[in-house]
């Protein structure tokens, strides 16, 4: 790695041509709406991970910007959560423009709500709680988040999971009753 990459981060692309197909569960019967995405490019950033994240829906490339930091402690310690592992401000949603617009509105016709035309433009703050037995340096593995989007009108709770060596994004629905919300802070 160079010198400019050393002081500013480490960038990677991945083809667009490459993208995964956004449903990870599709059996019809199936009522969870688990979404998967390829991280097409990320980037390290003043101990911050940057990641572009996108999948393709029915044909339509669907995507979103998702920011996390890096090394968050472990939540999990001989098998009970330490409480004091709760990370305010430290995952982040926000637009990268029409593929998110597209995303906003698929996931209402998935999460069965009114449609989400336009993805706001504010960023999405979330408090996080990791999942992980291990302080979470997301080169080396898969790690697993729940999330809390603390608005108290729009409170929802989901799970982001990353594989940075697999280049793969989850979004995991915890509970139906999040659905309305979630997409409600989705809106513009």
């Amino acid at each position: 790695m160079g010198i400019f990459t050393s002081f500013f981060g480490f960038k990677s692309r991945k083809n667009e041509s490459e993208l995964i197909n956004l449903i990870s569960n599709p059996e019809p019967d199936e009522d969870w709406k688990d979404l998967t995405f390829a991280i097409t490019e990320y980037d390290l950033r003043s101990s911050r991970w940057v990641f572009v994240c996108k999948a393709i829906y029915e044909s339509t490339v669907v995507g979103f910007k998702f920011s996390i930091e890096e090394g968050i402690p472990a939540g999990i310690m001989d098998k009970k959560l330490i409480d004091s592992s709760f990370c305010e401000n430290a995952g982040q949603i926000e637009s990268i423009g029409a593929e998110t617009d597209a995303l906003g509105m698929v996931m209402s016709q998935l999460y069965e709500q009114p449609k989400c035309e336009l993805f706001t433009h504010k960023n999405l703050v979330y408090t996080i709680f990791p999942l992980n037995r291990d302080r979470a340096y997301l080169k080396s593995g898969l790690y697993k988040f729940k999330l809390f989007y603390q608005d108290p009108e729009l409170y929802s709770e989901f799970y982001i999971n990353i594989d940075l060596p697999k280049r793969i994004l989850e979004f995991k629905e915890k509970d139906f009753d999040y659905r309305k919300n979630i997409i409600d802070s989705f809106r513009k």
